[in-house]
């Protein structure tokens, strides 16, 4: 796996995960990022983004009380107050707030422990610690031209924009590598062309088919992470459970699989005879999902959206 890693200044990162690049030149991108929760928000109004996210309800209130004790999220940048959603002078005392924020984690640590004794779910509980928590997630993108444009300007809050800058070097850094269409993109598993073939690999090197792969890396998108919660390397045998768990279940969980695509052919008479391409825009580019130019896995699923709700049914 590609290993560039581009760390920012407060202890956040972005870590090439995958990249990839078609015949037309079109590019799609797998990043492993760092960044303090106050701004996942943020991220979230990107919407040509596919992502997935440490998550505040599956983790035990425990672990997260641990997590902001020893390693607390801050801010990048203690703007001054001003009218208008832009500081552009930072505060004289910024010690002293730094502290003053780091210091207020410990009385809401305090309740967030009472709580969770009285028997509050971790879903609504581990939220009082969000302003100090950090976000691993996993993004995957064809366009990420608006995302620049945005959040490396300079009106940007800092605390995205030195993630987003760091993105952007990440990738200028990144040499993709070309597959051909029936190729996969495969976040998380490892893919080496051996006599003009692609093969995927498992963590002990097994070679793994590419439903195989496909499934295992949706597995791991699903964890946010290459490893674990508990720190071990995830495996195949491992990973298929998650996968049906999420994937093969009614209503399915399908966020996992808009991660892994495979280019669209090059030559195509009819684009609505090809499974899996959803739309042509008006400059005549052919999309699968929120991708441009690479079939999304998701997109081949039957019912991977429901579109015929119904109460109780």
């Amino acid at each position: 796996m590609n290993k560039i890693k581009v760390e920012t200044v407060n202890g956040g990162y972005v870590e090439i995960v995958q990249h990839s690049v078609n015949q037309a030149g079109e590019e799609l991108l797998t990043v492993n990022t760092k960044y303090g929760l106050i701004v996942h928000a943020e991220w979230l109004r990107h919407r040509q983004l596919s992502r997935g996210v440490k998550s505040n309800r599956a983790i035990p209130c425990k672990v997260i009380r641990k997590e902001v004790l020893e390693d607390p999220y801050v801010p990048v940048w203690f703007g001054a107050n001003k009218s208008g959603m832009v500081s552009q002078v930072e505060v004289k005392h910024k010690k002293l707030c730094t502290n003053l924020w780091k210091a207020a984690r410990y009385p809401t640590i305090a309740v967030h422990w009472t709580l969770e004794k009285l028997g509050l779910h971790k879903e609504v509980n581990n939220r009082l610690l969000n302003p100090w928590q950090w976000v691993r997630e996993t993004v995957t993108a064809s366009e990420w031209d608006n995302f620049f444009n945005l959040r490396c300007h300079s009106d940007a809050q800092r605390d995205i924009k030195i993630v987003a800058d760091a993105l952007l070097e990440a990738k200028s850094l990144s040499t993709p590598m070309f597959i051909n269409a029936g190729e996969w993109h495969t976040p998380y598993v490892d893919r080496k062309r051996v006599d003009g073939k692609m093969k995927y690999y498992d963590t002990d090197g097994t070679e793994l088919t590419p439903e195989q792969a496909i499934k295992a890396s949706a597995a791991r998108c699903a964890r946010s992470s290459y490893d674990k919660h508990d720190g071990s390397k995830p495996t195949l045998k491992g990973d298929l459970p998650l996968y049906e768990m999420l994937i093969e279940s009614n209503p399915k969980h399908a966020s996992p699989v808009e991660h892994q695509g495979t280019p669209i052919p090059t030559f195509i008479s009819n684009w609505k005879d090809i499974e899996g391409i959803t739309h042509e825009d008006r400059k005549g580019q052919l999309w699968s999902g929120n991708f441009k130019g690479f079939i999304q896995y998701r997109q081949l699923l039957n019912n991977h959206t429901c579109n015929n709700y119904k109460e109780g049914v």
